[in-house]
């Protein structure tokens, strides 16, 4: 998997762009994004490292599998999304299934959870697994 700045290094060298030229020498144009949580700075830095790489390499690798898990998503998966995620339940739409809404959690032996199949091997759990939300799913609370 090529590193994103890679492919900015490849487009810069392809222009001829006089701002991207310092001392004859190409540089590609670097687009940044703020992290605002310093925990969040400071859990990307450690795995970062804990792969032995660069803060940068290792962020724009998780970006671009995102991006890649997403299209992956769309086109294997069509009739199914996240409708929304709150106090630790994920809720997914199939649209074939037009009258319900799969609740995810974890079950109380703390297995990922489909409520609308009952089971922990649907597709509904299948795609949950796929989104960064997984890590933040609570045991399932039969809300009567």
């Amino acid at each position: 998997m090529q590193d994103a700045c890679m492919l900015l290094r490849k487009k810069a060298e392809g222009s001829n762009s006089a701002d991207n030229k310092t001392k004859g020498v190409t540089r590609p144009k670097v687009n940044t994004v703020d992290i605002i949580d310093e925990d969040v700075y400071e859990s990307i830095k450690k795995e970062a490292d804990i792969q032995g790489m660069s803060f940068r390499k290792y962020a724009n690798e998780q970006l671009e599998m995102i991006v890649e898990k997403e299209r992956f998503m769309r086109k294997y998966m069509p009739k199914i999304s996240k409708l929304a995620f709150d106090e630790g339940i994920l809720f997914i739409k199939d649209k074939e299934d037009n009258t319900e809404v799969a609740r995810i959690g974890l079950s109380k032996e703390g297995l990922v959870h489909c409520t609308l199949c009952k089971s922990e091997t649907c597709v509904h759990v299948m795609y949950a697994l796929a989104m960064p939300e997984i890590g933040r799913l609570e045991h399932l609370k039969d809300k009567k």
